[in-house]
């Protein structure tokens, strides 16, 4: 492989850079002349330009996108920190003004977080924030990290571990309780350990794990349960349990928005069980993002109000 030579970075410009990064995280090119505002022809002129420059053909067309070359892979990292190194240094001194920007704000989510943001959040979101957007998805904690690292995402809103260059938040902590339908046929008034375990359980697992939390706090009181099902969302698995002999064990704030709802009874955790924390996760070089600042200060605001 060549070196670039100065004249051959010199013929770089910022929107092949911006061209090569948008089809590094989309893999579609026009999605890239969408987000740009550029015609097709010239996505394609850019990346013809860059195939010179570069000496590597950089993406493949297949049915559904494009494929990266593995030197265009090799790109997306450096080229990605180096345009939000741009970005930082232009938004030096510049407020965000949620009424006038046009953004959208790309967050990788637990169930839990969404769940709690709708519908309050969202309506009062775009409200304030007319031109802006949320997009939500749901990574693992690997594929999470590395989405930070690369761009494709602007937060991680969930359980974040504070490793590596990443700045992190704690915006709330959490704890349990059971949830069952009313009349029961297990329970009573009170719910104790014997008949929790008694009962059949429904656990929620967005990668579809028979074992979670609770059953390690078990274990270590020599118990064991009986996990019936295992559903990725909350929400889905109120209305499970709202319609079975099912319980489950759910985070208390989410319970007290969403349980009603379902007329779900809740009881307090029979045994010792730990909680957990709901943070934001970002990468360092956001720090001076001032729109991300804002937006990380409206969900600590929305998250803190259900107690």
């Amino acid at each position: 492989m060549r070196d670039i030579s100065e004249i051959e970075l010199r013929r770089l410009d910022l929107t092949l850079l911006m061209v090569l990064d948008g089809a590094l995280r989309h893999r579609k090119l026009t999605a890239v002349a969408q987000q740009l505002g550029l015609t097709q022809p010239a996505i394609s002129h850019a990346l013809t330009r860059l195939r010179d420059i570069l000496g590597d053909p950089l993406f493949v067309r297949r049915a559904n996108g494009v494929q990266p070359t593995p030197r265009a892979l090799a790109l997306a990292q450096p080229v990605a920190q180096a345009l939000a190194t741009l970005r930082d240094a232009l938004q030096q001194g510049r407020h965000f003004d949620p009424g006038t920007a046009a953004r959208e704000f790309r967050i990788a989510a637990l169930d839990y977080a969404i769940a709690m943001l709708v519908p309050d959040f969202l309506a009062r979101f775009s409200t304030i924030a007319p031109g802006c957007r949320l997009a939500f998805c749901s990574l693992g904690y690997e594929e999470g990290r590395m989405a930070l690292a690369n761009g494709s995402i602007d937060l991680i809103l969930g359980i974040p571990a504070a490793s590596g260059p990443f700045l992190q938040r704690t915006l709330l902590t959490e704890d349990f309780v059971v949830l069952a339908r009313p009349r029961h046929p297990v329970i009573g008034r009170k719910l104790d350990l014997a008949h929790y375990l008694k009962c059949g359980h429904l656990l929620v697992s967005a990668a579809g794990d028979a074992r979670g939390s609770v059953d390690n706090a078990l274990a270590k009181i020599g118990k064991e349960r009986r996990v019936v099902a295992a559903v990725p969302q909350f929400l889905a698995g109120f209305a499970a349990v709202a319609g079975s002999d099912m319980i489950t064990t759910a985070p208390r704030r989410l319970a007290k928005r969403h349980a009603a709802a379902f007329g779900l009874r809740q009881f307090e955790v029979p045994f010792p069980m730990p909680g957990f924390e709901v943070g934001t996760l970002r990468h360092e070089n956001t720090a001076q993002d001032a729109g991300l600042n804002w937006l990380e200060g409206e969900l600590a605001q929305a998250l803190g109000k259900v107690r």
